[in-house]
């Protein structure tokens, strides 16, 4: 490690190289935590304005086994990903367990209390984001999620989100 980039990382600040200037972990998990409760509001706008123009997002996991996993590429497809989520599923509860931050990058374990809009039905379960900034914006969002429970929640038969 460089010795500049090990006193940056000692002091919790991070050069990102995209980004030409320094962000410290404060601001990386200011920016995170604002698109969650954003999300948490069902505010697609919101929501949206923390991805970058040319931002990458996904729910990992196989479309075919659930109706949450999608990828979606910059801001319309995005947008069009987010808004399908948000109709159909509700964060009643979103607790932030610990997050990990690493130069441009973040690692967010959460517990959330989701809904399922069309039925009603809940369920409190764990998942793990992955998340990369750029010009302190979300260039690329990956979150992995019980899949199977999202499934059995929406129920197998409806697509949450048309990609």
């Amino acid at each position: 490690m460089h010795p500049s980039t090990a006193a940056h990382f000692e002091l919790g600040y991070c050069e990102c190289a995209e980004m030409g200037h320094v962000m410290d972990r404060a601001s990386v998990e200011k920016i995170v935590r604002e698109a969650y409760a954003a999300r948490q509001r069902g505010d697609l706008e919101a929501t949206c304005q923390h991805f970058c123009d040319d931002a990458q997002f996904a729910v990992m996991g196989s479309p075919e086994a659930s109706p949450v996993a999608m990828q979606a590429n910059r801001s319309d497809g995005i947008r069009e990903a987010l808004g399908g989520l948000i109709a159909a599923v509700d964060f009643v509860e979103h607790e932030v367990m610990s997050v990990i931050v690493e130069d441009d990058r973040a690692a967010v374990h959460s517990r959330v209390r989701v809904r399922a809009k069309a039925t009603g039905n809940e369920a409190v379960t764990e998942m793990v984001d992955l998340v990369r900034l750029q010009d302190g914006k979300i260039a690329s969002f990956q979150q992995f999620c019980d899949t199977a429970l999202a499934a059995r929640l929406l129920g197998a038969s409806e697509k949450a989100v048309e990609t």
